[in-house]
């Protein structure tokens, strides 16, 4: 059986080169374990969010501590709701998501959930971007 060889190909200690190789590789883990040794606010950001995202819960502290180092927030972390649903929606946002989907107009989501036009708009926003569509029409659900 052949095994397959990888040969560095960023310099040490290019931080940036070696997350690009590990992500080009498809090697998440590796490429946020490039990211958490920079002293770069986004890139441990990044590094926080990959392993987040990956469940490495043991490296979040080490990684915290870094953006801490360098005057950097830390990332908030979705919650155990958003974390389930399979597009990353909030409970409110999936909840309009269904409406949008029986073609109710942001006015009339509005009025049945007791919330401002404004809050639905951002929540109508939000759930384009995570679906990746362009337009609310492409969440209608098809016509029987």
């Amino acid at each position: 059986m052949a095994t397959a060889s990888v040969t560095a190909v960023a310099p040490v200690g290019d931080t940036v080169a070696a997350a690009e190789l590990w992500d080009r590789l498809g090697c998440p883990f590796e490429a946020a374990l490039a990211r958490a040794d920079s002293a770069d606010a986004e890139l441990l950001r990044r590094a926080f969010v990959g392993f987040d995202n990956l469940g490495a819960n043991s490296l979040l502290p080490f990684t915290a501590e870094r953006l801490r180092a360098v005057g950097s927030p830390i990332p908030r972390r979705p919650s155990g709701a958003t974390r389930q649903h399979p597009s990353g929606l909030t409970p409110s946002e999936a909840e309009i998501a269904d409406l949008l989907a029986e073609g109710l107009t942001n006015r009339e989501i509005a009025a049945k959930l007791f919330v401002s036009d404004r809050t639905v708009e951002h929540h109508v926003t939000a759930i384009l971007r995570k679906l990746g569509v362009r337009s609310r029409r492409e969440l209608r659900a098809p016509k029987r």
